[in-house]
């Protein structure tokens, strides 16, 4: 479940990961990021960039 910011709730049929997987990747989706991005990058995390 999630509610947008005009108060309305919107129901997922997939767990809270799944969610999150898809609003990053999935161009569609109606909370996406992934419109934002031309690639996918990730980043190290720890003080040696490895």
């Amino acid at each position: 479940m999630v509610r947008s910011f005009d108060g309305k709730d919107l129901a997922f049929d997939c767990r809270a990961a799944e969610f999150v997987c898809r609003i990053l990747v999935d161009p569609h989706h109606p909370y996406t990021l992934a419109r934002y991005f031309d690639a996918h990058w990730f980043m190290s995390y720890g003080g040696n960039g490895s």
